[in-house]
């Protein structure tokens, strides 16, 4: 059983998803991690080669997440909805849940040097907006407004799990 979680770089995947599988007592995985592992190159380098390479890496991370033995909460990378199939495959082992963050948030707190989609700036940010934004609604199985504090986020979280019946 995993815990996907999607949205915009800088929507609060990594620190909401160490937050819910603490208070869960579920791993947690970071997709990027998971990648540079699998891979045996930092995401930079990935890139370096050309976008489709990492996003091959992608999902083959996708394809194994979905099949790990212990419940599992996944911070996936913000462009996983691009390619088709990782949807299908993180769903296949659980729930998909958007997070949902204002672009005037992530303006204030990116690090957009430790991003390689965002090093040309907060232009870039705005048109990885406008390109994603639907598809992530079209792919959560339900929207977690992250626009006041992280308690309040990581709660919708448990309340969406629980009325699910799950955790």
């Amino acid at each position: 059983m995993i815990l996907s979680l999607i949205g915009m770089p800088g929507s609060g995947k990594t620190t909401l998803g160490r937050l819910v599988a603490r208070e869960l007592g579920w791993d947690f995985v970071d997709m990027d991690d998971a990648i540079q592992d699998m891979a045996g190159r930092t995401i930079p380098e990935l890139f370096s080669q050309g976008e489709p390479v990492f996003r091959q890496w992608e999902a083959r991370v996708c394809a194994r997440l979905s099949s790990v033995d212990r419940p599992t909460v996944v911070a996936c990378g913000g462009g996983v909805v691009l390619t088709p199939g990782n949807i299908d495959a993180l769903k296949a082992g659980g729930p998909v849940l958007f997070l949902d963050r204002p672009l005037a948030h992530i303006a204030g707190d990116i690090d957009r040097s430790t991003r390689p989609l965002l090093r040309d700036g907060m232009d870039r940010l705005y048109q990885l907006y406008a390109d994603r934004y639907s598809l992530y609604r079209a792919a959560g199985d339900a929207v977690i407004q992250n626009d006041a504090t992280q308690e309040a986020a990581v709660a919708a979280i448990l309340v969406y799990l629980k009325e699910e019946g799950i955790g």
